[in-house]
């Protein structure tokens, strides 16, 4: 009876392979081990329970060379030592060979491959199947002498009795022409009848016999479980094996198809760069890749040097965005949210604790009381604010907005502007009733006789039906502004309770949730490209501050495109947005919904990128310069993973790794709770906005002339 030997105790790795596995480099690695002259006892095994897992077990004085050619030779391969899971079986059996000196069949190590891991996977419940390979002498490879041998000569053992024939020695030369391994080749399995052991021990034989050669057959022979259970070297070696026969016999996943029990090729399990930090300010996700458990996440640094976050509906991209605002205002930092519909905002509201309360500001369209949003108030230079509002409205508009419309909205929005107490809801009054636009423009014309005061007599010159005519487009633009009592409440606030600066000064918290199933598309995609706008004019007078006066703040954006839809000047407005400590999250769906130029812009100046699950195209394109992933490793992920490619605080871009995103903490608070307190704090009633703007509009009274006055005069049109 052979008795089981341990040479010295062994530290069990689990092999997580990178698919795909090359069987070239497989071969080159056991072509590796077979000639390491140290001569370590290496036991392979894979196991199937539940899940498939690849484990080697090395003495510990040979740990860290084994797995440093692990790692070179099969290139994205991560080896873990921690929660190892080797279930003991119950019944075991040993392979013997044939025939010492012929060789298996190895020109297919695929379908060998894939059968044994079918047998493998035919475990179910609580059953365990595991292939054990216990390498131990090594054979060096060596030229067969043409002449016929002695019974003595075959370095795989003894050649057949008297003169070799000229087949015989052919089929000894392929043998012994490459290097391998004396070796045991142990079968175990646990299941709960003595048939269904038997079974799976027939399946995995069937398997393995799919390697059989003339002259070469397989056959199994009853073993202890107990040597396979400590990996036992036997204390004699029953089959000498080259190196390609091995291969075909370890069941490692090589090649690109589908094999059963094994993940597939894609996504890959990217592991974080060491050049992240490990306790970062703000956590994106956790790592999925193995043995790197941990957060993968941006500095504050980092994050001032922008993200893009980018995934369809329903793969967690708002699920992403909630955790990152939370946290952001948990550090106590400014925070500005701009969203379409007002989930992603009641999700914030109802998590945030209440030493933050008291910052809460939501700018909702659509309450009783809104917070009011005037781009032609603050300081700075009028042209400069005046500026701002007409991007916003070429971007919007494009070439539908016309020259003369443009030409006409400028002088319009420069002359109240300069009056330093209008809003954006008096435009139409300027243009429309003439009492009004008289006791406005009179000061101003007369202030720019150059520019304004020739405008304003053309204007005024015209017939109404002529006048009525040319602004006729305008009006159409304006409109959607105008016709929603809700909107004209935001905008038609001449003096906002806080501003814009006093937001970003105050390290405060504005939410907008724009609503647009309710106010229409139109209308909240004109209302968050104003904020916006107002939102960039205030980090640009960030320049006046000392550096350290510049609090960082996180502006998040979802469905970007429908706010920023113009490319122009976006890497100079990215890159002083940065030195302003204002750092931008930018998300949406697709890649199609940004402008070539747009998108040019996001691919080339922000550094940090959050994909989820994508369609091909966008997976393409986002995969361009990544050599570590693919297109199909985004198109194959599943909902809540991401792959991450994040800045370090000091502008490295880091290589894509494999994440899963976290679910929202539970909620704590009421939103309506918060809701009324930004409402009683910095909210103005429709009712006193609407007074306001009917009086300017019946009257016609100069606001400058009234301020402080306890009546008002009528003017005559």
């Amino acid at each position: 009876m052979t008795r089981g030997r341990k040479l010295d105790e062994l530290i069990w790795l689990q092999l997580h392979f990178q698919r795909p596995v090359l069987p070239a480099t497989v071969l080159e690695l056991l072509h590796l081990w077979s000639g390491d002259p140290r001569n370590p006892r290496l036991v392979l095994e894979v196991r199937s329970c539940l899940t498939t897992q690849y484990l080697l077990g090395v003495p510990r004085r040979a740990e860290s060379s084994v797995a440093a050619m692990v790692k070179q030779t099969i290139r994205g391969t991560q080896i873990t030592t921690k929660d190892v899971y080797r279930p003991e079986v119950s019944h075991a059996a040993a392979l013997r060979i044939s025939s010492r000196t012929r060789a298996l069949r190895t020109g297919d190590p695929e379908a060998s491959t894939r059968a044994i891991l079918a047998a493998l996977h035919r475990v179910f419940g609580t059953e365990h199947a595991v292939i054990q390979i216990v390498l131990g002498p090594r054979k060096a490879a060596r030229v067969v002498p043409a002449r016929p041998m002695s019974r003595s000569a075959g370095i795989f053992g003894p050649a057949p009795a008297g003169h070799a024939d000229s087949e015989g020695r052919s089929a000894q030369r392929t043998k012994e022409s490459e290097s391998g391994f004396d070796c045991v080749i142990r079968f175990g399995v646990n299941a709960a009848s003595p048939q269904r052991r038997r079974s799976l021990m027939a399946g995995l034989l069937t398997a393995a016999r799919t390697l059989d050669a003339p002259g070469t057959h397989l056959r199994l022979v009853p073993d202890r479980a107990r040597r396979l259970n400590a990996g036992l070297s036997p204390w004699w070696w029953p089959m000498a094996l080259n190196s390609s026969e091995l291969r075909g016999l370890i069941a490692w996943p090589i090649g690109e198809s589908d094999l059963p029990g094994v993940p597939g090729i894609h996504p890959r399990l990217l592991p974080p760069s060491d050049l992240l930090s490990a306790t970062p300010d703000l956590v994106v996700t956790e790592a999925t890749a193995p043995g790197h458990t941990r957060a993968i996440g941006l500095d504050v640094g980092a994050s001032l040097r922008h993200t893009w976050i980018l995934g369809p509906n329903g793969t967690g991209k708002s699920t992403l965005l909630g955790n990152l605002i939370i946290q952001n205002i948990e550090a106590g930092r400014g925070t500005i949210v701009i969203e379409p519909k007002g989930d992603l905002v009641n999700d914030v509201l109802s998590r945030i604790g209440r030493n933050r309360w008291n910052d809460v500001i939501v700018l909702d369209p659509t309450d009783e009381a809104p917070l009011g949003l005037n781009p032609l108030a603050g300081t700075g230079a009028p042209e400069s604010r005046v500026e701002g509002l007409l991007s916003v409205f070429r971007s919007l508009y494009g070439d539908s907005l016309g020259v003369r419309s443009q030409d006409i909205l400028h002088a319009a929005l420069l002359t109240l502007a300069r009056r330093g107490d209008a809003s954006l809801a008096m435009v139409p009054l300027l243009l429309t009733n003439t009492g009004f636009r008289r006791s406005v423009v009179r000061q101003v014309a007369a202030a720019d006789p150059i520019a304004l005061g020739p405008f304003w007599e053309w204007y005024e010159s015209m017939s109404d039906e002529n006048r009525a005519n040319v602004i006729a487009p305008l009006q159409n633009k304006l409109r959607p502004l105008l016709i929603n009592p809700g909107l004209r409440a935001v905008v038609g606030q001449r003096k906002p309770r806080i501003t814009m600066n006093e937001v970003l000064s105050g390290s405060k918290i504005l939410l907008v949730p724009l609503r647009k199933q309710v106010i229409g598309a139109e209308a909240a995609r004109l209302t968050g490209s104003l904020v916006v706008a107002e939102l960039w004019h205030a980090i640009q007078r960030r320049v006046a501050l000392p550096q350290n006066q510049r609090p960082p703040i996180l502006a998040v954006i979802d469905e970007v495109q429908d706010y920023i839809s113009t490319s122009t000047d976006l890497a100079d407005a990215l890159a002083q947005a940065r030195g302003m400590g204002a750092g931008f999250i930018l998300a949406h769906q697709y890649a199609g919904q940004l402008s070539p130029g747009l998108r040019a812009g996001f691919l080339g100046n922000i550094r940090s990128r959050i994909l989820f699950s994508l369609a091909h195209d966008d997976a393409t394109l986002l995969a361009k310069g990544h050599p570590e992933i693919t297109a199909d490793d985004l198109t194959a992920l599943p909902a809540f993973n991401v792959y991450a490619s994040l800045a370090t605080k000091d502008g490295q871009t880091t290589p894509y790794a494999a994440g899963r995103t976290f679910p929202l903490t539970p909620a704590i608070n009421d939103p309506e709770v918060l809701i009324k307190r930004s409402r009683q704090q910095f909210g103005r009633s429709l009712d006193d906005v609407e007074q306001d703007l009917a009086e300017l509009a019946q009257t016609g009274l100069d606001p400058a002339e009234t301020s402080g006055q306890s009546g008002r005069k009528r003017r005559s049109a």
